[in-house]
């Protein structure tokens, strides 16, 4: 049998090599592709991881430089870098430094965080945040409620001075009274019986929990409360046996601050007839011991600046960046008040302070005392007391608000037979009222006081903050 084989031409030898080296060439294009994306990811990745924890460094000086500043208000900043991590693949530090803003009162801070790797720095980046100053003043009570109670919600905070709370307290949504460096102390005097009002409404309760707290709320201070056993919630002291449950010297109820409203009344030495309305960019001027027989509106940048006493027979309404203003040649001598100049609203819908709008201290911090006499009374608002089932109906209705970034840092909001809302994170000096309501993320940080005594140490809090 015969054997045959066929030879491949040279053209067709030609071509398979070819064709080989094709194939060689292209997978190892893709095998440099492939190698050259690991690589690119791989440093990418590294890249990231390093800022990220610089990132994280930057945030925790922010946190250690606002505690040092808590602690010492002329603290300036860290001697150097200070390390957060180290092991041997890499090591983060901060570095934090504070100038005062001249222009402002307000402090900035830096803080510089850094990731090294193999003893350079790796990664970098810095953090410039704004703070603001709250306390520093003296006096005693930062907050003080009727009946009514106080109502804390959605993340709202009383950072300092004492609260006395003459019906109940309520707080939910991460609330919080006081600071693990500045326990506050609460006393609660549960006086809010018959639960449904009627004619000899208020007496004291004698049964029931005056003290309630949800979702992580928390009280940081001595707390005093007539009936209250559970004191869950409370700590840095918290429930005191020797003056809560049934104890002897459990608190008992208190009257509201003082307000001479028959000898403002008799003051009166302008009359402006009617409303008085602002809307334009200007400064205008009230002299002391004014009465307006209407509504008092302001707007649109319009600055008031109030040289004593006011009295408003109608509303108030502040809104859009406008200011009431106490000027530094205030005399207190001839206010009623001898700590502030006080504006007196009589009209049902009482004040609102709106869209950033601000009751502005003078240098010395002296602000205004705020104070309505609204009530469900027919005497109302020359009411001399309001009990029973007018006062019940009463406690609720809300004649001041505060909404919106508005801010009364140095002033008194106080609502004589009514509520007080303060709502959407404005700053208050002091607030009294037969109930008070503070919610989203409202502070009342006592840059006013309500009675005498005592002080209140400066804390600093963060205005806003920006990556660089």
């Amino acid at each position: 049998m015969k054997r045959f084989s066929k030879k491949l031409s040279t053209n067709q030898q030609a071509f398979m090599v070819a064709t080989l080296l094709v194939s060689v060439i292209g997978i190892l294009t893709i095998t440099l592709i492939v190698a050259n994306s690991i690589v690119y990811n791989y440093v990418s990745v590294n890249k990231e991881r390093n800022l990220i924890n610089a990132q994280l460094s930057a945030d925790s000086g922010l946190d250690y430089g606002i505690t040092q500043l808590n602690q010492d208000s002329d603290w300036t900043g860290s001697s150097g870098e200070l390390t957060l991590f180290s092991d041997s693949d890499f090591t983060t530090t901060y570095e934090v430094s504070i100038v005062d803003d001249a222009s402002t009162g307000n402090k900035l801070m830096s803080s510089v965080g850094r990731t090294y790797r193999d003893g350079s720095v790796s990664a970098e980046t810095e953090i410039i945040a704004e703070l603001y100053s709250i306390g520093g003043t003296s006096g005693n009570y930062s907050i003080v409620t009727g009946v009514g109670g106080l109502v804390m919600d959605n993340s709202s905070k009383i950072v300092d001075g004492e609260v006395y709370v003459n019906g109940s307290l309520t707080m939910s949504n991460s609330t919080q009274v006081g600071l693990t460096t500045n326990p506050v102390e609460v006393k609660v005097a549960h006086q809010s019986c018959p639960s449904g009002g009627g004619s000899s409404y208020p007496e004291l309760c004698t049964s029931g929990q005056p003290i309630v707290t949800n979702n992580t709320s928390h009280i940081y201070g001595r707390v005093c409360a007539n009936n209250q056993t559970d004191g869950s919630d409370m700590s840095d002291t918290g429930l005191d046996s020797s003056c809560s449950g049934n104890s002897p010297s459990v608190p008992t109820p208190q009257p509201l601050p003082d307000h001479d409203r028959v000898t403002q009344v008799a003051n009166v030495a302008n009359i402006i007839s009617g409303d008085y309305n602002c809307s334009a960019t200007t400064t205008l001027t009230l002299p002391a011991n004014t009465k307006i027989t209407g509504s008092m509106n302001i707007s649109g940048r319009c600055n008031i600046v109030v040289e004593g006493d006011l009295w408003i027979e109608g509303n108030l309404s502040l809104r859009n960046r406008a200011k009431l203003i106490v000027p530094d040649t205030i005399d207190l001598g001839n206010t009623v008040d001898s700590n502030y100049p006080t504006i007196m609203v009589d009209g049902s819908s009482g004040a609102l302070f709106r869209n950033r709008s601000n009751l502005m201290g003078n240098s010395t911090d002296v602000g205004f005392q705020i104070v309505t006499y609204w009530s469900e009374a027919s005497c109302s608002p020359d009411c001399a007391d309001v009990t029973g089932s007018d006062l019940y109906d009463s406690r609720d209705q809300t004649t001041i608000q505060l909404l919106q970034s508005s801010t009364a840092r140095s002033s008194v909001l106080y609502a004589r037979w009514s509520q007080v809302d303060l709502n959407n994170g404005g700053d208050v000096g002091a607030v009294a009222g037969q109930t008070v309501l503070l919610r989203n993320s409202a502070s009342i940080t006592f840059g006013a006081s309500i009675g005498a005594g005592g002080s209140a140490p400066e804390f600093w809090i963060v205005k806003g903050y920006r990556r660089n």
